[in-house]
């Protein structure tokens, strides 16, 4: 016996084509995060002999996403303008469900 090709899908007696979908392409993932530069030097010591960490931004940032694309260190104030540009075309991935 020779079978031809499935045009149709038919369940419980009815026409069911119409949900035989094709999968959508793969597509990358965007999710965009900030991470600030910062510095650390140990503190002054205590009057009991212990030592804090002191830290400080640098004013530099730096803006990633889950695509792939890096800013590199930029300085703070290009941030509203690198991070507008990017909306278009890093929009996050909307969950599924």
């Amino acid at each position: 016996m020779e079978l031809g090709p499935i045009t149709g899908l038919y369940v419980d007696g009815q026409d069911a084509t119409d949900s035989i979908r094709t999968p959508e392409p793969w597509a990358l993932d965007h999710q965009v995060h900030l991470f600030a530069q910062s510095e650390v030097r140990p503190g002054p010591l205590t009057d009991e002999g212990e030592r804090w960490m002191e830290r400080q931004q640098t004013g530099k940032v730096m803006v990633v996403c889950t695509c792939g694309y890096s800013s590199g260190l930029i300085d703070h104030a290009e941030l509203e303008d690198t991070v507008a540009s990017l909306a278009v075309e890093h929009t996050p991935t909307p969950a599924s469900g």
